[in-house]
């Protein structure tokens, strides 16, 4: 039955202890001195008892997203709902999986959180999913569109022969590698506590503050492809359950950023250490070979190839093809920087990096030869040959710092695979049981999870 649209919605209240720019602008619903009826309450829809909608912010194929103002601590946030109804269990299941990861992620202190969009809750209304998040200013999708667009209107301008062209806005180096650093600490985070996203590309990393924050965890998965599912433990139909492993099913994404191999529905997760096992190491050797930080692959390195294509695709100021030869050398791990990428030059004095020390300056247009290396690298076409996302985070922190010469006085940049320190924290240091198992993971492509359209400006 529709909600009476009469029902008087409670006050909303403002929130002192928010910065001004964080305040909402004042609405009708601030200044109701007056609650709903527990009659009106009682029929009220629970988005439209606790905020106060101001808008859509954007929709995609599976959900609709709103930005609201909560009316007890008078913040903002995003919600977003479900366009299905979830009326099998499949689909409801189908649905959690985005609330259950952000769950288990768990947000916290540690670093690499504050990279992942705020969890608040979700709740179940009317077979519809409803999640609270953190609201955001906009999404990296938008900001490289922007990019794109001002590339299209200076060709323009230069094919007319205008006086003044207008200016280019590009995604440098040096954004470049912020954006590699913000979304390799995130996914370093998830995959230390056994989260795979799975769906990495710019519509999915949303902008706050000029902090960059990866979101629309609906196709994610455990990294080591084993789900843990309830399953009655006891025989005559007891009621009660256990904990079963089962491997899960990889979701199919945009396959532009997905990596070849979950294309191809052939991925099993592996420890490079057991392998050793398998060609015959004796136990002496076993025991020195123990599963070290850095040798378990898992789904995580699908993860790093998505970030590494979408480094490519910003590298190279447009979208991404679909198919094509350009499509299926990026599946293959061949990239070019030529046609878009001169060599490192100065266009001015020198400026600090991130040490403090004076770094090179590059020009917005140039690539340096251990960025491209680095972007080579993630989008390797055999999983085991990406570095895992901790390792990511540490080659693009040491892209931003001076550059040693060689030592042989030839000069040149540090070569991608030495900035890779064994000593580096794997991303999958805490496995799952049965994370050595190699049954191949296929899948279908998923119907509801959550394409993330608009993060929504204030």
């Amino acid at each position: 039955a529709p909600l009476p649209r009469a029902a008087q919605s409670p006050p909303c209240l403002r929130n002192p202890f928010l910065r001004e720019r964080d305040q909402p602008e004042e609405t009708p619903a601030h200044a109701r001195a007056n609650g709903a009826s527990a009659a009106a309450l009682a029929t009220m829809s629970r988005l439209r008892a606790d905020f106060v909608d101001l808008g859509v912010l954007g929709r995609g194929g599976f959900c609709k997203v709103f930005k609201v103002i909560s009316r007890l601590d008078g913040s903002q946030y995003a919600v977003k709902r479900t366009e299905r109804k979830l009326q099998s269990e499949r689909e409801r299941r189908e649905a959690l999986r985005e609330v259950q990861a952000m769950a288990g992620l768990g947000g916290g202190a540690d670093r690499g959180g504050e990279h992942v969009v705020r969890y608040f809750g979700c709740w179940m209304e009317y077979d519809h999913l409803y999640i609270q998040l953190e609201l955001c200013d906009t999404t990296l999708s938008a900001l490289f569109a922007e990019c794109v667009e001002s590339r299209a209107r200076e060709s323009a301008d230069a094919e007319r022969g205008a006086g003044e062209l207008t200016k280019r806005k590009t995604f440098g180096q040096k954004e470049i590698e912020k954006v590699l650093r913000h979304v390799a600490s995130a996914l370093a985070f998830a995959h230390a506590r056994n989260v795979a996203h799975l769906d990495v590309k710019p519509d999915n990393v949303l902008v706050r503050d000029g902090v960059y924050k990866l979101a629309d965890w609906g196709r994610a998965a455990p990294v080591d492809g084993v789900g843990y599912v309830g399953a009655p433990s006891g025989a005559h139909g007891e009621s009660s359950t256990r904990l079963v492993s089962k491997p899960v099913s990889v979701e199919e994404g945009d396959s532009r950023y997905l990596a070849p191999e979950l294309l191809r529905g052939e991925f099993a997760p592996y420890d490079a250490s057991r392998a050793d096992e398998a060609s015959g190491v004796g136990a002496g050797e076993e025991r020195k070979h123990a599963r070290s930080p850095r040798s378990f692959v898992g789904l995580d390195r699908a993860d790093v190839f998505s970030l590494g294509a979408t480094a490519y695709e910003l590298a190279s100021g447009a979208p991404l093809p679909a198919s094509g030869e350009a499509y299926q050398a990026l599946r293959d791990g061949r990239v070019s920087f030529e046609s878009f990428a001169a060599s490192p030059s100065r266009t001015g004095p020198d400026e600090p990096g991130r040490s403090g020390t004076p770094r090179e300056r590059v020009s917005d247009a140039s690539f340096t030869p251990a960025f491209q290396a680095l972007v080579a690298k993630m989008v390797a076409a055999l999983p085991g040959a990406r570095p895992c996302a901790a390792e990511v985070l540490a080659a693009a922190e040491t892209l931003d710092a001076p550059q040693a010469e060689a030592s042989d006085g030839a000069g040149g940049s540090q070569g991608v695979i030495g900035m890779f320190s064994p000593a580096v924290p794997d991303s999958t240091a805490k496995p799952s049981p049965g994370s050595h198992g190699r049954a191949v993971l296929g899948g279908t492509p998923s119907r509801l999870g959550f394409s993330a359209s608009a993060a929504g400006g204030r």
